[in-house]
């Protein structure tokens, strides 16, 4: 399967009882200082802030995601700065049929996994949360109950993890937080440690919210799964590396054209650089952000002299290649994301401004 007929299986795993919604895209009025670097806000803290119960809401859709905090390592095995989130919860006033709703998320990721892309559950392992102290606040572990569901579901390796590791905090004032299930997948004993687990997927169990520097326990609940859409593409591709899924050949097929392979094979973390960087430029101006004064723009203008450096270092700068390159992008996403190509003039003029190149031509 490609990264679209994976995304398009997603949305065909659930029932009429879910909504489908549509992303929020990177630039969200949730992250004023950042891009979006995951899914489902928008539905969950809304939710959670609001003292009154609310009616249990059932969602699912595919997220573009951003996380610079992840700029400085990507390039090698699984890191991407921009990515998609496969992304489902349930949110509202859970707390009578808890057990229920957790049971609901759990097999709901287990037949996306095991059934629709059919994942291999042997080669699963899972860390959870086993208690800990956190921001001051005695978190009490999974319980036994929760235990018992997930091993009906994920049979083998699960892995009791304490204090912080597993549970989800953000230092934001009124945000929620609540204890994780991180899910691993086992690629081989061929590959290093370090590349061998990869983190595919998780699922959050958001029950408190962080209020004055403390947690204090929601009258909402939210429970939600994750998938990064483009490990799971490496997984399901037997991918060595993310930059060698379907999407990522596309693009390096016109290096190929161009570059010499074993330049390529040399240089390939500047390489890999350059195209994560490039492609997330496109999809920030695509959902509208501008090099300005902001916090989210002047992460813009870094990213973009990263990329400039990245180039310059392989020798491309002031080469219309570069152009080639971007449209190649662009078109590889455009099954999904007509928009890009509808607005692949403007994107592509914002990005010869911003890596001060001269590779645009009228016949974009």
């Amino acid at each position: 399967m490609n990264i679209h007929e994976i995304a398009e299986a997603f949305k065909r795993s659930f029932d009429d009882e879910w909504d489908l919604m549509g992303a929020i895209g990177l630039v969200s009025p949730y992250f004023p200082n950042t891009f979006t670097p995951s899914g489902g806000h928008d539905v969950v803290v809304p939710a959670m802030r609001n003292p009154i119960p609310q009616p249990i809401k059932k969602f699912y859709r595919i997220e573009r995601c951003f996380r610079d905090i992840d700029i400085g390592i990507v390039g090698l095995s699984h890191h991407l700065s921009y990515f998609e989130m496969l992304t489902f919860g349930i949110v509202g006033y859970i707390h009578h049929q808890i057990l229920e709703v957790i049971e609901e998320i759990v097999s709901q990721m287990a037949y996306i996994l095991f059934e629709v892309f059919q994942l291999d559950y042997t080669k699963i392992f899972t860390a959870y949360f086993s208690g800990g102290i956190i921001a001051g606040v005695n978190i009490p572990p999974i319980t036994n109950e929760e235990i018992r569901i997930w091993e009906k579901y994920f049979k083998l390796n699960l892995i009791p993890v304490p204090g912080r590791r597993t549970f989800i905090y953000a230092a934001m004032e009124n945000w929620p937080a609540g204890a994780g299930f991180e899910i691993f997948y086992d690629r081989g004993s061929h590959l290093p440690e370090t590349i061998r687990f990869v983190e595919i997927a998780s699922i959050n169990f958001y029950k408190y919210i962080n209020g004055a520097g403390s947690l204090h326990e929601a009258v909402n609940w939210a429970i939600g799964g994750g998938i990064g859409l483009e490990r799971l593409a490496m997984v399901i591709q037997q991918a060595p590396t993310i930059y060698d899924i379907d999407v990522f050949q596309i693009i390096k097929n016109i290096l190929n054209c161009k570059i010499k392979h074993e330049e390529i094979q040399l240089f390939s973390k500047a390489y890999n650089i350059a195209i994560d960087h490039l492609r997330a430029l496109i999809f920030i101006l695509m959902d509208g952000q501008k090099a300005d004064s902001t916090p989210r723009g002047k992460i813009l203008r870094r990213l973009a002299k990263r990329t400039t450096n990245q180039l310059i270092y392989l020798n491309l700068i002031d080469n219309k290649f570069i152009g080639e390159l971007c449209k190649t992008i662009i078109f590889a996403y455009q099954s999904r994301y007509p928009q890009l190509v509808e607005m692949r003039w403007n994107i592509l003029k914002s990005l010869e401004n911003l890596i001060e190149m001269r590779w645009v031509s009228n016949e974009v």
